[in-house]
């Protein structure tokens, strides 16, 4: 069984056929979708936007393939080429401008696994967890990971691929559901 999500910038295709989302074309893609998948996680609203993005594409998964929601032993994987650099540009800013207090919570986005945490944690899911830093995106290479995930039974379905936040209008996913 496999399923897809892609996002890049506003196309989305979902095992490739575009999704089009009408109230997306003057809105925000973020609160767009998540408007549209009628998601209810306040976290969302506190995530940096690698978080979001990485949240939105599981949602988007779990959402046209509910059974996995069944299941706890889902692993996650995630690779960019950027790690958390959005997040920890930010930081260094708050810290360059001598601010008092800066937030955990804008610390730990400045690892870049917890993007998946964060899905990990909004739907149960108690399997693996890895983030990888590479150049680009290799299916391949993310496809054997995923293997040994579910190698064993040790992992149901794997859930993940590439996440990368450039910046404002600059980014893209492509998720793979696995089993």
């Amino acid at each position: 069984m496999e399923a897809r999500i892609q996002i890049k910038q506003t196309n989305i295709f979902y095992n490739e056929t575009e999704i089009v989302i009408k109230s997306l074309d003057n809105m925000d893609i973020f609160k767009g979708l998540y408007q549209f998948l009628a998601l209810d996680y306040p976290k969302f609203y506190k995530m940096d936007f690698l978080g979001k993005l990485a949240y939105l594409g599981a949602s988007f998964l779990i959402q046209y393939n509910r059974y996995i929601l069944n299941c706890q032993d889902v692993s996650l994987i995630g690779m960019n080429s950027m790690s958390s650099y959005h997040a920890d540009n930010e930081h260094a800013k708050l810290m360059q401008d001598g601010a008092q207090h800066i937030s955990p919570a804008m610390f730990v986005n400045t690892l870049p696994n917890i993007c998946l945490s964060e899905i990990a944690i909004a739907y149960r899911f108690k399997a693996e967890i890895l983030f990888l830093i590479q150049e680009q995106f290799d299916v391949t290479f993310f496809r054997e990971m995923a293997r040994l995930c579910l190698k064993d039974n040790k992992s149901k379905y794997v859930l993940g691929g590439w996440v990368e936040y450039r910046g404002h209008h600059d980014w893209e996913l492509d998720f793979y559901l696995l089993s």
